[in-house]
């Protein structure tokens, strides 16, 4: 798989050190889960490029990598080692919180600046809309409740 943008940054030592009591050659480019590992990896890239753009600075750059990087090694952990996710504290589960915090992170950063070329908009609504009317409404008297 030719994967693109920050996806490409991600070293797949980095996810292996975020599983440390993994095998290290999980993620072997021979390996039966590396075509698992590459999926995954674009998934999270795209989540995470959505929300920082295709051309991100530097700092954000980094920061979105190693976003990508603790999303890819929660997954990997959730889905190859199921069993052993007992409650909130197991391995996955934390990844994926810290994964959670550092998208906040970036999903600040963007709403504090303009949005990077690449990046979705955040929906809002557009124009102005009236006040809403007390219920019932009181230009129709007590018969206008239906």
């Amino acid at each position: 798989m030719d994967l693109v943008g920050l996806a490409t940054k991600v070293e797949v030592e980095q996810v292996l050190a975020l599983l440390s009591a993994r095998s290290p050659k999980l993620l072997d480019s021979e390996g039966s889960t590396f075509a698992m590992y590459e999926q995954l990896l674009a998934g999270v890239a795209a989540e995470v490029t959505a929300v920082v753009g295709t051309e991100p600075g530097t700092e954000v750059a980094q920061l979105a990598t190693w976003c990508i990087t603790l999303g890819v090694a929660a997954t990997v952990e959730a889905s190859l080692f199921p069993e052993q996710q007992v409650g909130d504290m197991g391995r996955a589960n934390i990844l994926q919180r810290r994964f959670e915090a550092v998208m906040k992170q970036l999903q600040a950063a963007g709403a504090s600046g303009p949005k990077p070329e690449g990046s979705l908009g955040t929906g809002g609504p557009i124009g102005t809309f009236p006040p809403a009317l007390p219920y019932p409404d009181p230009a129709r008297g007590s018969e206008g409740c239906w």
